[in-house]
């Protein structure tokens, strides 16, 4: 994982080294758990030390500033007694709404990200030869990681961002029908799709749903509309939502299939998250049935 350093003041370095890191969905907000192990460069200044450790995260999409997130709980560990040399591990964790995660997302458009704890705490030194050490080290410092895209994906799937965040993916009623599970399952894939950057494909997923739900020639049903739909005065409400699922269908194939034709269109994570909110809602207005 990633690699860090938090100077605690004339205590010296500590090597950190990101442990951990996950995502715990939580009840209109969620959680992020990290864990650092701690590593003293001077052991002399801190066998049998205390520390306890208040920060506060933010994150730094590549390409971007840092956005403030909030506070992390406070944390508390000690270091082993004289004679004895291993690694610490010191438990962080802080608290994301939705719309913060969003806005994250947002902001890192598929890339990498990087996280800053902003830490301030207090080390409380060991006693040496049964008497108390000098007073206690005020420290501020902040300490970055740098991630890879699939570590902080990993944190979005702990989330279950793909299955209920901004964007919802359907929980089909009629869990036994192949149709309806494929669909979901090349749905979620849009958004990962996505929310790895990887906007063609998310939209090409998209179409992926639409033919696992209602069967390759659902785009050429109702010939009588012609596609112009001349009739759509006539159109019953089953038929006027087959128009959505058209156009739907419009946009995702020229995804899918990148000819010259469509091959110089741009996809923005606007286009893929209009497109899964699009093919989503439809999903649940319509279900698949067999």
């Amino acid at each position: 994982m990633a690699q860090g350093s938090l100077r605690l003041g004339r205590f010296g370095d500590v090597s950190a080294t990101l442990l951990q890191l996950q995502g715990t969905r939580g009840a209109g907000a969620d959680r992020l758990d990290m864990a650092l192990e701690l590593m003293p460069l001077h052991w002399d200044l801190l066998h049998d030390a205390r520390l306890i450790v208040w920060a506060d995260l933010e994150v730094a999409p590549e390409g971007t500033g840092r956005l403030a997130v909030g506070p992390i709980a406070p944390g508390v560990l000690a270091f082993p007694g004289r004679g004895r040399t291993y690694a610490v591990r010191l438990d962080l964790r802080a608290t994301l709404g939705p719309a913060q995660v969003e806005a994250i997302e947002t902001a890192r458009d598929g890339g990498p990200i990087s996280l800053f704890i902003r830490a301030h705490g207090m080390v409380f030194p060991g006693a040496i030869d049964g008497q108390p050490d000098s007073s206690p080290e005020t420290f501020w410092h902040d300490t970055e990681f740098r991630l890879k895209p699939a570590e902080w994906v990993e944190v979005l799937e702990g989330w279950g961002y793909a299955q209920g965040f901004l964007i919802q993916v359907p929980t089909l009623p009629d869990p036994s029908s192949i149709a309806a599970v494929e669909a979901s399952k090349e749905l979620r894939r849009a958004v990962t799709e996505m929310t790895e950057g990887r906007y063609r494909a998310a939209v090409a997923a998209c179409r992926d749903a639409l033919e696992s739900a209602y069967g390759s020639s659902d785009g050429d049903l109702y010939p009588q509309l012609n596609y112009a739909v001349p009739g759509i005065r006539r159109a019953g409400k089953e038929e006027r939502f087959w128009v959505l699922r058209r156009g739907a269908w419009a946009v995702a194939n020229a995804a899918k299939h990148n000819d010259e034709e469509t091959g110089d269109i741009v996809w923005e994570r606007s286009d893929a998250q209009a497109l899964i909110l699009s093919v989503s809602a439809l999903l649940q207005q319509d279900p698949p049935r067999t």
